[in-house]
């Protein structure tokens, strides 16, 4: 899995956890559970546990979902890769001797002006 598509599922279970841990705070908060409501800030897993019993299925199951995603993705980021130690000076090296071995890559630059350079530029006689 790449390493974009990895750090995206992590925003996105993160923020959707958080949002859903905001939702089920406020809405033990406004059904008089002001006492869960403040314990839930500092005591994560006690919100979607209290909030199946305030009778929130949904904020208590998309709470359980966004949790279990992220702490997926966030192993899945430090888990160690497949590839075999010193595969990436391998390549660092087969890469290196083809450009060497091509030359110069690329057009050669031309030197060029710019608005606040007002000297000579190199190349100039």
């Amino acid at each position: 899995m790449s390493d974009r598509l990895l750090v995206s599922v992590m925003v996105l279970a993160f923020a959707v956890l958080l949002t859903t841990h905001v939702t089920i705070i406020v809405g033990l908060a406004l059904r008089r559970e002001r006492g869960q409501a403040l314990l839930a800030l500092v005591a994560l897993p006690l919100a979607p546990y209290w909030a199946l019993r305030a009778k929130m299925r949904l904020r208590a199951g998309l709470w359980l979902l966004a949790a279990t995603t992220y702490a997926v993705a966030s192993f899945a980021a430090t888990a160690p890769s497949a590839d075999p130690p010193g595969a990436d000076l391998v390549n660092a090296r087969s890469t290196e001797a083809r450009v060497r071995s091509r030359g110069a890559v690329g057009p050669p630059r031309s030197p060029r002006r710019t608005p606040w350079h007002s000297g000579p530029v190199r190349g100039d006689a």
